[in-house]
């Protein structure tokens, strides 16, 4: 909660039961940290094993923080990722006992929306995925695929690891 800027909980709007990465609109229940928004935007964004997927139509406690703008014109946005301690609601009752009663959001405010401010510049060659950013409902690879990455590290270090030995210590069959 130090860390972070907003802390709440809310069910993720949409598209409900898809995977959401990228922008991610939710329905606000209660908020411990920020202004009391009744709607807010969150960025999922997809850093190395940091990331969490959101699924429309599930509840989280969202733990987001203030993020700059890497690309394009101005503007914040907030972001939350796993390492955040965002979690399934279902997931996050000791967090909420820590955390105390809350508040509940104002029907009538809506935090600003990152998806009406200046649009993100076109991806540097070299500077990311290549894709760009992440879109709403689009996935990079998902958490398989963040296993099989990195399985493919460790085997690709093993081998090497094994090449570098001297002659004398490696096994032979």
């Amino acid at each position: 909660m130090a860390r972070a800027d907003v802390v709440f909980s809310g069910r993720a709007v949409s598209p409900t039961g898809a995977p959401l990465l990228g922008l991610v609109e939710f329905e606000v229940y209660r908020v411990w940290k920020g202004e009391p928004y009744s709607t807010i935007v969150v960025l999922s964004s997809f850093s190395a094993l940091c990331y969490f997927t959101f699924v429309g139509g599930e509840e989280y406690l969202v733990y987001a923080y203030t993020e700059e703008r890497a690309r394009g014109e101005g503007g914040t946005v907030l972001e939350s990722t796993i390492c955040s301690r965002t979690t399934n609601l279902e997931y996050a009752q000791d967090d909420i006992e820590a955390l105390g009663p809350g508040r509940a959001p104002d029907p009538g405010m809506v935090a600003p929306d990152p998806r009406r401010e200046a649009p993100l510049a076109p991806p540097v060659a070299g500077a990311g995925p290549a894709s760009g950013a992440p879109v709403a409902g689009r996935s990079p690879g998902g958490p398989l695929a963040a296993l099989a990455l990195l399985a493919a590290l460790a085997g690709a270090a093993g081998a090497w690891a094994r090449v570098r030995r001297p002659p004398s210590q490696r096994r032979t069959p």
